[in-house]
């Protein structure tokens, strides 16, 4: 019987070697393999490498989960650069500051700053966003094609009405070519609350909005993106479609590292009014933390 219990644990480190990779060379019968722990517990710490090595968070953006993995975290700063309206001059913007943290391999929080504004021309008129946005975002599904993740955010203002609005969004990734071409559907601000503001006498409104999103995995590093909103409607009875205001995004994420990106994207936010709402935002991501989950 003791035979049979060292052959059975000469068998599975054998194999856990071969699976994870993390010996330097291969045991032969004339090369005795010494336990230092009990069977169950070398099957459980093998069972542990295997599954890190098989959920390595890619460089690939499509082939990164929605929400951060437990216990990592990911920082993101973004500067732009634009146009903001026919009598208002150009600008340049720390235009986004976040950190997100995975709670759980389903589960994240965030937090984002829209940073501060200043005149292209003359550098003043300085502006600084008066509020920090909390998000929630949930993984809710994964089948063959689509995946989908919910997500609530709302900006904690720093004056008398702290919470003005609050958005919801079910970011949903429909796979066209496995890891190559998809399109991303209700990414930001599918419905989005104003609520009540006696200050400026403002009532509750709701807007819905329909956004989509192109993106090609063209290499494992690089992945480039097409964005538009086909119309929005709100309860106020404004509303419009894609022929009246056209946005219009192009992006590219370019992974150094599977903890480091860059970003930029340009564009306009409405092609129609192409000369003042042109803009360029470049940036840097970076994840730390256990990204391997």
């Amino acid at each position: 019987m003791h035979y049979l219990k060292l052959s059975f644990a000469t068998f599975i480190a054998f194999l856990g070697m071969q699976t994870v990779g993390f010996a330097e060379k291969e045991p032969t019968l004339t090369e005795p393999i010494i336990l230092e722990q009990p069977v169950e517990t070398l099957k459980e710490s093998i069972k542990l490498q295997v599954t890190r090595s098989t959920h390595r968070y890619s460089t690939a953006v499509m082939s990164r989960p929605f929400t951060m993995p437990m216990n990592s975290f990911e920082t993101t700063l973004k500067l732009k650069t634009g146009a903001h309206g026919e009598k208002d001059p150009a600008f340049y913007s720390l235009n986004n500051l976040s950190l997100k943290y995975g709670v759980t391999n389903d589960f994240e929080i965030g937090l984002s700053w829209n940073g501060m504004k200043v005149d292209s021309m003359t550098f003043d008129n300085l502006k600084a966003d008066p509020s920090v946005s909390l998000s929630l975002n949930y993984f809710l599904f994964a089948v063959p094609h689509v995946a989908a993740m919910a997500s609530l955010s709302t900006p904690l203002h720093f004056d008398s009405e702290v919470v003005k609005t609050t958005s919801f969004a079910m970011p949903t990734a429909f796979t066209v070519i496995k890891n190559k071409l998809g399109f991303l559907a209700f990414y930001h601000d599918t419905i989005l609350i104003h609520w009540r503001d006696s200050a400026n006498k403002k009532q509750y409104t709701v807007d819905f909005n329909f956004p989509l999103k192109l993106s090609y995995q063209a290499t494992d590093n690089f992945i480039a993106g097409i964005s538009t909103e086909f119309g929005s409607l709100s309860t106020d009875g404004k509303h419009s479609h894609i022929g009246q205001k056209t946005p219009l995004h192009l992006s590219a994420t370019y992974a150094i590292t599977r903890a480091l990106d860059v970003v930029a994207q340009t564009g306009f936010d409405n092609v129609q009014d192409w000369r003042h709402t042109f803009s360029f935002v470049a940036g840097v991501t970076y994840r730390f933390g256990d990204i391997d989950g």
